[in-house]
């Protein structure tokens, strides 16, 4: 299994401590979420950047790590969104490497998507973060355990 799969993998493990969605984690979805899904999350990966790090061919790897939160369209919808996003937050920096898996890993960016479009209105806040970990370039399943520091 690819690295970027253990990390997603792992993130969602973790995101299964969110209380406000009652265990409705799922890893890489190709279907909107409804029903009882919501509210939900889902965790996907984005794109990854690697280059190689030491004479010894260890890459440095970054990858983004989308983390969506799916509401119900209602008129307040947005502030659920943002409680949830809270409490991924709070959960996922309280092990930020991963149980040792990542150098760094930190919030980059958030985007909501609050369209509405459609019979069932559900709202979306895409948060985007970004892992950073090592690998050798010859076993990209193989993650190097944390001894590295963030540049």
């Amino acid at each position: 299994m690819h690295a970027r799969a253990k990390i997603r993998e792992a993130v969602a493990e973790r995101l299964l401590l969110v209380q406000r969605v009652a265990g409705n984690v799922y890893e890489t979805r190709l279907h909107a979420l409804e029903g009882r899904e919501l509210p939900g999350l889902t965790v996907a990966t984005g794109n990854e950047r690697s280059e190689q790090y030491t004479d010894d061919r260890d890459m440095r790897r970054e990858l983004q790590v989308q983390v969506a939160v799916h509401v119900r369209g209602a008129h307040d919808f947005d502030r659920e969104a943002d409680s949830i996003a809270a409490e991924v937050e709070s959960v996922l920096m309280t092990e930020p490497t991963l149980g040792g898996r990542l150098a760094n890993f930190y919030l980059s960016e958030t985007q909501p998507d609050y369209s509405g479009e459609g019979e069932r209105r559900v709202g979306r806040l895409a948060m985007t973060f970004m892992a950073t970990y090592y690998t050798y370039e010859d076993a990209p399943e193989s993650i190097i355990p944390t001894e590295h520091e963030a540049d």
